[in-house]
């Protein structure tokens, strides 16, 4: 007699005797995914182990069992002991999390792991949610996965539909590096991915507790491809864990999504989301270099963007770009991080930098006002290739380009130490900062504050008239009056000595990136000084007003002008939009027409959570009010306590929720963790019973007491105190 079922393609799916979770195995098997060597302890099996125990509390394994899983598993090295109810991954109950799992295991460990397997199905928890399901306890029966544990490199979750908002077109995934497990029981913050199924594209990608990507942007995309796929060949819409092993992707488990549908669907196309990028210049030749350096520069690492917005709005420009180009910029961090890569681009910026120099010393001893038109033409193409290579050479310095480079470094050096080690003097910045110091010690004086800005043309960027800059500068000596008898911050840096070898690559490179990025603003903000007299040249040599020239006018447009070229004039845009490579002017007409059509949300990255206001990830919809309940999983006590206290509906908080309080989840009007993502175990069973639920706050149960009176507004995003006094105080706990 066998005590175990081999799991393969071949195998019948017998629910009944398998479980929900084996027959997914199986079927994973015969589409021709590599699914760990899976080996399964029957339903009927199991029964008889439970029927004869003598003792319910320990459950007697029989030998030949122990002996024939020693036998068939030689080759494994490390071992997963899963739960296979009969009901559980099924089309309207899920089981996420209530049945117990235990993941990396040794062959010594996997008696008690069957054992603890089993008894999950007869806990509290478990039957609770039996109960919920209309399921008897006598109905209740469960099979045990044995199955070979695979060490991935990165590991997630990953629904085939949006399970929040209910969009159909996009996969949306969440990744962390290890194992699944950490993201199913809502132990960290994860990244979280939205990819838009039709063409692969990024709409969202957010990192989560660590600094950087888990996920390359190539997998993110191919885990998507997967997961789209299998939705297909189960027929419905999927729930997948899977990790990656070696580049290779290995489904672990897959189930239908069992959270309810609203009646009437949402919009069927998933929202972009774009980040706010780079704040640039006012002028309309500014979006078309903008646009040139990202269109032409393609040598440059960081131009492999391919979907970025420039918004004028208010009289200021913004460069907006979308989530998948966020993912781009933070892989050319991580080549960065190699000293070759680096020192090629530093190569490439010191060259851009000598030719910007060049360019604006001929700039600053030319006498514009004399210039003739060919004259100025010359200047300008120099300005126009100057600006756009630092620009573009500046965008590869950005901060989700170098945030991969400072989470490598910020594993070994505290983040306020590296801060340090990474921001010396700027010796042009140091030079100003004298020289200016000693404006402010007399009266200001508008010839030598001009000649300051000459010198320094960087300081006043964004303004092209003398009476604005000399009122900019203005302003600046008399603030800087009112701060001379401050002391001077402490600028002393930390020391190097005692970091690892492996570590000063990468402070240096921070360190050279960081005073790259600088000098690089510098240069491309300097050339606005010079328009002033250029806008006046230029206006007298055609005709066309300096206010028009500096609206309507990108360089190319008063390089035509200038030799008597036909140039249409029209109003500055609105918006301009790259999108692989093709570059589209809207008109303010056009504006609104094309955010409806784009479905574009904008991101503040640098959201802060206020006092009493916690901000989190939706991991299902709601709004409610109640008491709170601080949990803490690994506490017992204070577990048994909520237990004896908890009406229904009130609001639960914890750090993480992990199987052992699932009862509590399932009384709970709303839920509220620090960690976890929108894909954990008590997210999929708070949006299956219909609970308001933010996850990831990562400081709910430090800015929240018990009996706290809070409002969960999952369409606001926020969890927000509204009356903080104890309603209630510890009870003893019963023996």
């Amino acid at each position: 007699m066998s005590w175990l079922t081999d799991l393969e393609k071949t195998t019948v799916r017998d629910r009944l005797q398998l479980g929900g979770k084996a027959v997914s195995l199986a079927r994973l098997m015969e589409i021709g995914y590599p699914v760990p060597s899976t080996l399964v302890i029957s339903a009927e099996v199991v029964s008889g182990i439970v029927s004869a125990a003598q003792n319910p509390g320990r459950l007697d394994i029989p030998r030949a069992l122990t002996d024939e899983i020693a036998q068939k598993t030689r080759a494994w090295r490390r071992y997963c002991v899963r739960s296979s109810s009969v009901h559980e991954d099924s089309d309207d109950q899920a089981w996420a999390g209530v049945l117990k799992s235990c993941v990396d295991i040794g062959l010594d460990e996997v008696e008690d792991a069957i054992r603890e397997v089993i008894s999950s199905l007869y806990s509290p928890a478990s039957l609770k949610y039996a109960m919920s399901r209309s399921v008897s306890a006598q109905d209740l029966k469960i099979a045990i996965i044995l199955q070979e544990y695979v060490d991935g490199q990165v590991s997630g979750v990953g629904f085939s539909i949006d399970p929040v908002n209910h969009y159909e077109n996009a996969v949306v995934l969440e990744a962390a590096e290890g194992r699944a497990e950490k993201l199913t029981e809502g132990s960290i913050v994860p990244d979280r991915y939205v990819v838009e199924k039709a063409n692969g594209r990024i709409l969202d990608a957010r990192p989560g507790q660590s600094r950087g990507y888990a996920a390359s942007r190539a997998t993110v995309i191919d885990v998507a491809s997967q997961i789209t796929r299998l939705e297909q060949a189960f027929g419905c819409a999927i729930d997948v864990e899977w990790t990656i092993d070696n580049g290779v992707f290995v489904p672990l488990q897959a189930r239908p999504i069992t959270t309810p549908r609203p009646v009437r669907d949402v919009a069927a196309k998933a929202p972009q989301s774009y980040r706010f990028w780079w704040l640039d210049h006012d002028a309309r030749w500014q979006f078309e270099l903008g646009i040139l350096s990202l269109e032409t520069d393609r040598d440059v690492s960081a131009n492999r963007l391919t979907d970025v917005i420039y918004v004028r709005e208010d009289g200021s420009t913004r460069c907006l770009i979308s989530a998948d180009d966020t993912m781009r910029l933070s892989e050319v961090g991580v080549e960065l991080r190699s000293m070759t890569h680096f020192q090629r681009f530093r190569a490439e910026s010191i060259q851009s930098l000598n030719r910007a120099e060049e360019v604006r010393r001929a700039l600053g001893e030319a006498e514009i006002g004399q210039l003739g038109p060919a004259q100025i033409r010359l200047h300008l193409q120099a300005i126009e290739d100057a600006y756009r290579r630092c620009s573009a050479l500046y965008r590869t310095c950005d901060p989700y380009a170098t945030n991969a480079i400072f989470a490598a470094g910020s594993k070994f050096i505290p983040v306020e130490t590296l801060i340090a080690l990474i921001a010396p003097p700027n010796e042009i910045r140091e030079r100003e900062s004298r020289d200016w110091r000693a404006l402010v010690e007399r009266d200001f004086d508008e010839a030598a504050a001009w000649r300051h800005a000459g010198t320094y043309p960087w300081l006043v960027p964004n303004l092209f008239t003398r009476d604005a800059i000399l009122a900019t500068l203005r302003e600046k000596h008399r603030v800087s009056r009112d701060l001379a008898d401050r002391p001077a911050p402490d600028s002393a840096q930390p020391g190097e000595t005692e970091l690892p070898d492996s570590v000063r690559d990468i402070v240096f490179i921070l360190r050279e990136l960081s005073d790259l990025r600088l000098r690089l603003k510098m240069a491309w903000a300097s050339f606005d000084f010079f328009f002033v007299e250029l806008y006046e040249a230029i206006s007298r040599h055609t005709g066309v007003p300096v206010r028009e020239l500096r609206d309507s006018h990108p360089i190319s447009s008063m390089i035509a002008l200038l030799g008597n070229e036909s140039s249409p004039t029209a109003d500055a845009p609105v918006l301009a939009h790259l999108h692989d490579g093709k570059v589209a002017f809207v008109s303010a007409e056009h504006a609104e027409e094309f955010w409806r059509h784009r479905c574009v949300l904008f991101d503040h990255a640098d959201d802060t959570n206020a006092d009493d206001e916690i901000r989190g990830t939706v991991a299902n919809h709601g709004k409610i009010s109640g008491r709170v309940h601080i949990l803490s999983c690994n506490d017992p006590d204070t577990a048994n306590r909520i237990r004896a206290q908890m009406l229904d509906g009130d609001v639960l908080v914890s750090e993480m929720i992990q199987f052992n309080v699932m009862d509590l989840v399932q009384r709970a009007g709303g839920l509220v963790t620090d960690e976890g993502g929108m894909l954990s175990h008590a997210a999929i069973l708070a949006r299956e019973m219909g609970i308001p639920c933010i996850v990831g706050t990562q400081r709910a149960t430090q800015m929240l007491r018990d009996g706290d009176r809070v409002t969960i507004d999952t369409k606001a995003g926020w969890v927000k105190r509204v009356e903080a006094q104890r309603l209630f105080e510890p009870l003893p706990v019963a023996d």
